[in-house]
């Protein structure tokens, strides 16, 4: 199959009514204890991660039968990420949803050739999908996006991510974040990097930062971001390319050069 511009419409549109669906699964309050699952300190797996993987999966692979899947609830180790790959979180922002803290969302990418060719963030408490298609743009639903003109740091609203990975750095997460709050208007920290990467690329924040996630965490917002404007780097300043775990730090091209102090 061609994957080409209008190919990739096509699959986007009718990929956004298996979202929609998809959210259908997510709990309105808190979920049951029997239905939490811990998988590690602060890292948790719940039956509406399940049935969404599930239930996508099923969706993508109709689409795209021969296709790869990578997703968080299974095992991705004999996944080449250079071939054509459906890239899926079923929900970022599992801790956010055990809580009822309703900010969690569905991220999905398609690659091939170690490039995110289409990326859909769906936030299904607000029901808001943030899409992109490589050299098409950027969207809110229907709506062209694109970063902030916010241009320093002392004019920008930033988000943070501090994942359970970095329990044992404690002293230097709170380092950058103590920097970011001293020089910055504010930092906010939602708790789904897929949403926080999606309020960059939207403007709603000005510059994103976090450390250690996953392909699945990133592989959609990068192109989103990258669409809308953004520059994307990983930690060691290198532009963020798809590989299985990386950084994160964006932001527009003038403000994250002001960011390049938490460069390694």
């Amino acid at each position: 199959m061609d994957l080409d511009i209008n190919t990739l419409l096509e699959m986007k549109n009718k990929i956004e009514k298996d979202l929609a669906h998809s959210g259908e699964f997510f709990y309105e309050d808190r979920p049951p204890k029997d239905e939490i699952r811990i998988k590690g300190k602060n890292d948790f797996v719940t039956e509406v991660d399940v049935k969404v993987q599930e239930y996508l999966k099923a969706k993508l692979l109709n689409i795209l039968p021969h296709a790869q899947f990578i997703a968080e609830e299974k095992n991705n180790d004999d996944i080449d990420i250079n071939k054509l790959t459906w890239i899926l979180d079923p929900c970022d922002g599992t801790t956010n949803l055990v809580h009822g803290y309703k900010h969690s969302s569905i991220s999905l990418g398609l690659a091939k050739d170690g490039k995110i060719l289409l990326g859909m963030i769906y936030d299904p408490h607000t029901k808001e999908l943030f899409w992109a298609i490589k050299e098409y743009g950027a969207f809110l639903g229907e709506k062209s996006i694109r970063v902030s003109n916010i241009n320093n740091l002392k004019d920008a609203l930033c988000a943070i991510g501090a994942g359970g990975f970095r329990i044992n750095r404690t002293e230097e997460t709170f380092d950058m974040i103590k920097g970011l709050f001293l020089n910055s208007q504010g930092i906010r920290r939602i708790g789904s990097a897929a949403l926080e990467m999606c309020y960059v690329a939207s403007g709603r924040t000005d510059a994103f930062l976090e450390e250690d996630l996953n392909i699945w965490d990133f592989a959609a917002g990068l192109l989103i971001l990258k669409e809308a404007g953004a520059l994307v780097k990983d930690f060691h300043g290198n532009d963020l390319i798809l590989k299985r775990k990386s950084g994160v730090i964006c932001a527009n091209p003038s403000l994250l050069r002001e960011l390049e102090i938490y460069y390694y």
